[in-house]
């Protein structure tokens, strides 16, 4: 929906600059506007649309498919991802390049978390490139682009929420972006357990539901997670929160949950009440 009210918005300003209805000056300042909102709506879809094929170049073998049936596969899903990288400007050096990065780290998104998502993107990460802690922060913001495709291809298969249906679990991704503003995240701190296995502790906050509700009815809220990542096949993957970890779950601005109506249920009265009121009626 997005990517279609750019087309629609910048289709207009181009009939506005070309109907002449407007100053020279301001034609110039028209056209260099529609030109660059052109290329940052192209880097955003860019990613979506090549991320799929990394992911099926990435995920192991389907149910009931033969060897063959996969080689084809893959084959189809690289030929496919390598002409859509042609196509597709790159996150590092288009205009959405030079905006902040949605991960609040107060760095272009060019140099935080495009790189990562690139990266991923373009199967060119190693280790050394995105850390477990680069990676927490990549996944957070790829949740506002809407890089759904990048969530799913950096979740480790013992994640209690993976499931072979990538397209539903997509579809749930996007939904769920769609509810959420996230204004705030934080790595609050990292651990080493072993040569293969870290943790990242870190803080996120989010806007629940502003597109759908008034104002005074939106929920802000707080999470805390500490995080494990697994490195295996020469890459670090989120295996899911870590149980042994108290996370919370605070509303920090926003509307109570409003209680069940008619009030708490009256509790019965003990035995020794039920005695008494059975003595007095005799």
């Amino acid at each position: 929906p997005y990517f279609s009210l750019s087309i629609f918005f910048f289709t207009a300003l181009g009939n506005i600059v070309s109907k002449g209805h407007i100053s020279r000056t301001m034609k110039k300042i028209l056209s260099l506007a529609l030109l660059s909102g052109l290329g940052a709506a192209a880097a955003f879809v860019g990613p979506q649309h090549y991320g799929r094929a990394a992911v099926a170049l990435q995920s192991g073998p389907q149910p009931g498919e033969t060897r063959e049936e996969r080689l084809r596969r893959r084959e189809l899903a690289r030929l496919e991802k390598e002409k859509l990288l042609e196509e597709s400007p790159s996150g590092a050096g288009s205009l959405i390049g030079q905006l902040p990065c949605d991960c609040k780290s107060g760095k272009y998104y060019a140099g935080c978390c495009g790189p990562v998502h690139e990266a991923f993107f373009k199967e060119t990460n190693n280790p050394q490139d995105a850390m477990p802690k680069d990676l927490i922060r990549a996944r957070y913001s790829a949740h506002p682009k809407g890089l759904a495709d990048f969530i799913i291809g950096t979740t480790h298969p013992t994640h209690p929420e993976y499931t072979t249906d990538v397209d539903g679990w997509r579809r749930e991704i996007v939904e769920f972006c769609k509810c959420v503003e996230f204004i705030k995240f934080k790595v609050l701190s990292e651990d080493t357990i072993d040569e293969t296995t870290q943790t990242v502790t870190w803080a996120a906050r989010m806007r629940v539901l502003p597109s759908l509700l008034s104002e005074e009815n939106v929920q802000t809220k707080e999470f805390t997670e500490r995080s494990i990542f697994v490195l295996e096949d020469d890459r670090w993957w989120y295996a899911g929160p870590d149980e042994e970890f108290e996370a919370t779950n605070v509303l920090v601005e926003g509307p109570k949950p409003k209680k069940p109506p008619g009030g708490p249920k009256p509790k019965a009265p003990n035995k020794a009440v039920r005695k008494t009121a059975a003595a007095s009626r005799k």
